[in-house]
């Protein structure tokens, strides 16, 4: 099961420079450890928030980050 999950901006189609992006972290995830994310520099947008989640009955700790890439 994939740890994390990635949504664009409704202008942006991929990841390139300069996209903002929110960010859901499920579990112990952290943003370094993504490796779509490795190229980038990252901006902390807002604070985000972080909550509890249910999958597959399980309740499960989420972290919710909104950021912003940059090229390295």
């Amino acid at each position: 099961m994939c740890q994390y999950k990635i949504f664009l901006s409704a202008t942006d189609k991929k990841i390139a420079d300069k996209s903002k992006m929110r960010v859901d972290l499920l579990g112990d995830m952290k943003i370094k450890d993504i490796e779509e994310l490795k190229d980038f520099k990252i901006l902390y947008v807002s604070q985000g928030h972080e909550d509890l989640v249910s999958i597959k009955g399980k309740e499960v700790p989420r972290k919710v980050r909104y950021i912003q890439v940059f090229k390295r």
